[in-house]
């Protein structure tokens, strides 16, 4: 499944100038991903979604009716386990995330969706939402096993009973938990449904923008194919590679790069103090968490000054 459509504010590079220059590139088969509601009509932009997978009394199938997935993963790591289940040869087909009524009367969905309005009619005739007063309706309406969807919500309601999720330990990590419900207790991503009403809302693999790009230097100069530093030409942003590779830590890793690191060239060493350095405190962070991660492949290379 590649994604079905590229976010409104999606943003992809114009690599002519890298290539040209034989820039070294890393992280090209990577983005941004991010789960969203299917687009209406092919061409339109799908509306992506955020804490809406993480809210207690929702859960996501495939096209086998069942749970595939920690629903409140970040965003990239969840494009990332969609891919590696196309390239195994098992592909999640379709994915709908799945609520009851007391969800939709509690939390904003999609951006423009508030508490107990109807969900746009507009997506109901796209096929994109559905809604039933039984788990078994809502299976034939979204064109999975019956019998299969019913055994997901009895697992998944026995374990939110508890606040354990021991399929895919939903809720356990700080991350799951920043995008919970606070008021729910003792987890803030897990609550049984209820039974009064189903919604099923398509999903697709959307994405923000690329990752991948050009390897720089600490000062955001970008390198050659030899590691050597190509003059005049910088990356910063979503055109230098993810500098913790193919993993995401946090929210604004380009961001926070462009911040932390600044060229070499004369006019901005006159601009910076002589004690200035390549943003230290970032790569002590860097550093630490590429450790505890096990190893990425650093995708900025040492300082060349």
């Amino acid at each position: 499944m590649r994604p079905a459509a590229s976010g409104p504010n999606s943003y992809t590079p114009d690599w002519d100038e890298p290539q040209k220059h034989n820039a070294q590139l890393a992280s090209m088969q990577q983005a941004w991903w991010f789960p969203a509601v299917a687009p209406l009509k092919p061409g339109s932009s799908p509306k992506v979604l955020l804490a809406e997978r993480s809210l207690p009394g929702s859960f996501m199938v495939d096209q086998s009716g069942r749970r595939f997935i920690n629903e409140s993963t970040d965003y990239m790591g969840f494009g990332q386990e969609i891919l590696r289940r196309e390239a195994d040869g098992d592909p999640v087909g379709s994915m709908w995330l799945i609520f009851d009524q007391a969800y939709r009367d509690s939390y904003i969905f999609a951006g423009q969706c508030y508490p107990r309005m109807a969900l746009p009619e507009s997506w109901y005739k796209a096929g994109i939402a559905h809604k039933s007063s039984s788990i078994g309706q809502l299976a034939q309406k979204i064109n999975v096993p019956a019998q299969v969807l019913e055994q997901t919500l009895e697992a998944f309601n026995e374990g939110a009973g508890t606040g354990v999720d021991d399929q895919f330990g939903r809720g356990e990590s700080a991350y799951d938990r920043y995008y919970g419900d606070p008021t729910q207790q003792p987890n803030p991503n897990l609550r049984a449904l209820d039974g009064k009403a189903y919604y099923a809302v398509k999903i697709v693999l959307s994405d923000l923008g690329t990752c991948g790009g050009v390897i720089t230097d600490a000062h955001g100069r970008a390198l050659g194919t030899s590691g050597e530093v190509i003059e005049g030409l910088y990356a910063q942003g979503n055109t230098a590679a993810n500098i913790f590779g193919n993993v995401y830590p946090g929210a604004e890793p380009p961001l926070g790069r462009a911040w932390s690191s600044a060229p070499s060239s004369p006019p901005m060493q006159r601009r910076r103090p002589a004690t200035w350095s390549p943003a230290p405190s970032l790569l002590r962070v860097r550093e630490r968490l590429l450790r505890e991660l096990g190893g990425v492949q650093l995708a900025v290379a040492p300082a060349q000054c």
